[in-house]
């Protein structure tokens, strides 16, 4: 399955796959750091019930975590090999800043986006910007523009 990552050749050269950790472990569903085993499990129940609930839970919980475990080393390896680049600052700020207008994370990266001379809408930079700023921005895919 790490092929999956693998990049794709553009001009003679390969391009590194933009994609987060969370991102990654979410393809193999277990990007949330809590296993969610006993979700919707407690209830009224006896001794034994208790014990063979705790005994079904630990199995699960050590099952997660290892495949959780052993996807993260996956990830990092796959970065380290360049496969599979994590995203910038600036990409994950686009990514937050297009998200709903009244969560106040859309609404932080939008600022800090406009403070670096980045239209949130199109990624483009904001004309007459001077100063310290981050680079273009595609809006179909959310990765940084190579100049």
């Amino acid at each position: 399955m790490v092929d999956q990552a693998v990049s794709r050749v553009r001009g003679g050269k390969a391009s590194p796959k933009v994609l987060d950790e969370d991102e990654y472990l979410a393809r193999y569903g277990v990007a949330d750091p809590m296993s969610g085993v006993m979700d919707d499990k407690l209830r009224n129940l006896t001794n034994h019930q208790m014990k063979t609930l705790n005994r079904t839970v630990k199995d699960a919980q050590e099952k997660y975590y290892s495949e959780r475990t052993k996807r993260q080393k996956e990830y990092t390896e796959l970065v380290k090999s360049g496969k599979v680049r994590p995203r910038t600052q600036a990409e994950r700020m686009f990514i937050s800043a297009n998200g709903l207008p009244d969560r106040p994370h859309t609404q932080a990266a939008r600022r800090v986006l406009a403070k670096r001379g980045i239209d949130w809408k199109t990624g483009k930079r904001i004309k007459g910007f001077k100063g310290h700023g981050y680079p273009e921005i595609d809006p179909k895919t959310g990765n940084e523009k190579r100049r």
